[in-house]
């Protein structure tokens, strides 16, 4: 239930994104939406119900619509509420409940007996094409590994949404946290919201970032739950607990950089945006290795050869140690390089900008090199494999993206200027040019992209390592030197 709830809730709420975003001159209507969505929400619990043994279908997929509609009230809030007087200022939401339409209860209602209905319906399809495929019954750490990957692909569209405010100078265009012009952060009228780009882009970041928080927290309770009497599990609830940890500090990160960007100036808050888009990174990166790790265990525990960390001899022990040496190099220059992209993008100084520049060199020698190892010493492990050819593809795509990035930089703009929200209120600002988000998205796509790769070093670091320490420990345990 919750594997396929999970998934079709990142799903539906990306296509909700890209559907109401008002970058492009248009915006589609309510009536166009709303059967797009739960459209996607039937196909999306399909073929997830697929995957589930046939006798179970029907109260998985109920079940299972029940959770993605429980979770999707997050945004659905944006809908139950109005204006309290005009709809032409960002400022006239309700501060609390009083801004619920009068039959918000009864939407909300049905809202959970529409997912109850669309599951059960999945869940007779799902169930139709299980029996044909003798789908059969997996052991909880099977579906651990799949919400483990499920909450790191969850990332990457908040890594996209996090970048568009930075590219676009969204990051202060609602002055208040955790709510939103006085209201209720959940309770924002949709109506408001759209009617800014800007304001569109911050308050959905925050939105998602609360779907991704109640993501993590679920993951990690489930971590708890599968991992129950395993001698093992200490180190995976350890590192479920770490990702944890760091999606709450993000979240907190973010409020504080709104709070000094409002009552500080602009140091402050620029220097908290700093920390906050690096964190990310490193959640990223964080989540990749617990969805990699569990993903491991559920294959070990099905009895499949060829997994991400083979115990054989077959690599050299020498070339595990230059290996593992080249891939901390790698992690090390990735971080570094990701440092002086953030200190431009949030600061506009040359210096950092250059040096990014001028260190993209490095890092592509480094991944290639990287890269090229880890593919030649695979052997039989496919972790080896895959992470060695994603850091070409990834690093070649990276160094593409960073030069057209570059030559959409506007030189005459040698500093950060972000409108606050009186000032878009007064409308004080232009609006965001469908250059502007062109240009801003070119800069996010580059961005992610670096976050991938920062994720794909830390995974090959940590397969390299446990090779090593494998290898290390069966040396010592015969008497071997």
């Amino acid at each position: 239930m919750l594997a396929v709830a999970l998934a079709t809730v990142v799903t539906m709420w990306t296509a909700w994104v890209l559907t109401h975003v008002p970058l492009w001159g248009w915006t589609a209507s309510p009536e166009i939406t709303g059967p797009v969505l739960i459209s996607i929400m039937a196909v999306a619990l399909t073929l997830g119900l697929s995957r589930v043994p046939a006798s179970k279908g029907l109260v998985v997929g109920l079940g299972a619509g029940v959770i993605t509609s429980a979770i999707n009230l997050l945004a659905l809030g944006s809908m139950l509420t109005e204006p309290t007087g005009s709809a032409s200022t960002l400022t006239s939401a309700a501060p609390g409940a009083e801004g619920l339409k009068p039959n918000a209860a009864l939407m909300a209602g049905g809202f959970l007996a529409l997912g109850a209905v669309v599951g059960a319906v999945a869940g007779l399809v799902g169930s139709a094409i299980a029996r044909k495929r003798s789908t059969k019954v997996y052991a909880p750490s099977v579906w651990l590994g799949r919400i483990a990957l499920i909450a790191s692909l969850s990332i990457i569209p908040m890594l996209t949404l996090g970048g568009m405010v930075t590219s676009t100078a969204s990051g202060l265009a609602v002055p208040d946290w955790p709510g939103t012009y006085g209201a209720n952060m959940f309770l924002y009228p949709i109506s408001l919201m759209a009617q800014d780009a800007r304001v569109f882009l911050e308050h959905s970041h925050r939105l998602y970032g609360a779907m991704l928080g109640v993501i993590t927290i679920l993951m990690t309770l489930y971590t708890f739950v599968a991992t129950k009497n395993k001698p093992d599990a200490k180190g995976i609830r350890l590192m479920a607990c770490t990702v944890l940890g760091l999606v709450i500090i993000q979240g907190i990160m973010g409020g504080i950089r709104v709070r000094y960007g409002f009552n500080d100036g602009s140091k402050a808050g620029q220097y908290f945006a700093f920390l906050h888009g690096v964190l990310a990174q490193f959640y990223f990166a964080a989540s990749v290795l617990m969805s990699t790790w569990a993903l491991s265990r559920s294959r070990q525990e099905r009895g499949i050869v060829g997994g991400v960390a083979p115990t054989s001899d077959e690599v050299p022990m020498k070339a595990l140690k230059t290996l593992r040496t080249l891939m901390m190099v790698l992690v090390g220059a990735v971080v570094i390089q990701l440092l002086f992209g953030a200190l431009y993008r949030h600061t506009r100084a040359p210096h950092p900008l250059w040096s990014h520049v001028g260190f993209s060199i490095v890092v592509v020698v480094m991944a290639m090199a990287g890269g090229a190892l880890l593919t030649k010493n695979a052997g039989s492990s496919r972790g080896f494999m895959r992470v060695g050819k994603s850091l070409f593809h990834t690093v070649g795509l990276q160094f593409v993206l960073g030069w057209v990035a570059f030559f959409l930089i506007d030189w005459t703009k040698n500093k950060v200027e972000i409108p606050k929200a009186q000032e878009i209120v007064a409308n004080q600002v232009a609006d965001l040019s469908r250059g502007d988000a062109v240009s801003g998205l070119v800069r996010t796509i580059h961005q992610v992209n670096g976050a991938v790769l920062l994720a794909l070093a830390v995974l090959g670091l940590a397969l390299v390592w446990r090779r090593y320490s494998t290898r290390l420990n069966a040396g010592t345990a015969v008497g071997t030197p």
